[in-house]
């Protein structure tokens, strides 16, 4: 009998409170090795409070969490790719692309340590950045890149802190259609490739129902998580989303899903 890995995540009771209002209510939910995980919800609904209860920035009220079997905030042996939401980047901004990826391994060996460069730190960025498709963009400044571009920069940053799990905070907030479904199948090509988990946060159902291998709908507490199609036609999603439910239906009923390989 073949072994079953442990999850690479595992969230269970989790609440959080801010500012003395609640948050997140008794969230329980894991990510297997080598899963796409999407998590959306109506804005506000706490996916970003999620994603940082994950990354150890924010304490739970009560709950366990485990991330790459260790609590958020313990030494992990190996870091984890964030890849935060988008912000513009001026087009006067000095920093080259490949020390904007190079800042991955400061993630993965502590804010404290130095960033160090050996030949196989160099190695690791020129793979990362080839991995993403902008090798070529290497000694470019970064704010004179498309948005997409500086979202793969990003990207490959997050793989020199980590090949085995990546969150991502909303990644294709103000990408246009083309360049949004770029980058969700270039995530599915590295996820098939490396072995990685992926956790994709985004408000943005639609776009998440056609890429992920699994739907998590929140509002404050979990309403529904399953399969995408099962999810998509729940009729607890029409009390997650209230009146924004019917708009998104018929978008994806329009749209269709389709599978890791388009």
């Amino acid at each position: 009998m073949k072994e079953q890995r442990p999850p690479v995540v595992r969230v269970e009771g989790l609440s959080v409170s801010r500012d003395g209002h609640s948050v997140l209510d008794d969230i329980s939910f894991e990510v297997a090795p080598g899963e796409f995980a999407g998590i959306c919800g109506p804005n506000g609904a706490g996916k970003t409070t999620l994603l940082k209860t994950l990354l150890g920035s924010l304490k739970p009220d009560t709950g366990e969490v485990v991330v790459l079997g260790v609590a958020p905030g313990h030494q992990l042996d190996e870091g984890i790719g964030y890849v935060p939401q988008r912000n513009s980047v001026p087009a006067n901004f000095p920093a080259l692309v490949r020390d904007i990826v190079a800042m991955g391994r400061l993630r993965r060996r502590g804010w404290r340590h130095r960033l160090r460069t050996s030949p196989a730190d160099r190695e690791a960025d020129r793979e990362n950045l080839a991995r993403v498709g902008i090798d070529s963009l290497a000694d470019r400044p970064i704010g004179q890149l498309s948005g997409g571009e500086q979202r793969r920069v990003v990207l490959a940053q997050a793989l020199c802190a980590s090949t085995r799990l990546l969150i991502l905070d909303e990644p294709t907030v103000g990408l246009d259609l083309p360049a949004e479904q770029a980058f969700y199948r270039l995530c599915r090509k590295l996820q098939a490739e490396l072995g990685l988990s992926v956790i994709a946060v985004s408000h943005d159902l639609v776009a998440l129902a056609g890429e992920a291998d699994r739907l998590l709908c929140i509002n404050r507490r979990m309403h529904v998580h399953g399969h995408p199609d099962e999810v998509v036609h729940s009729h607890a999603l029409k009390e997650a989303y209230a009146c924004e439910f019917d708009f998104l239906r018929g978008e994806i009923d329009h749209h269709g899903r389709h599978g890791p390989g388009h």
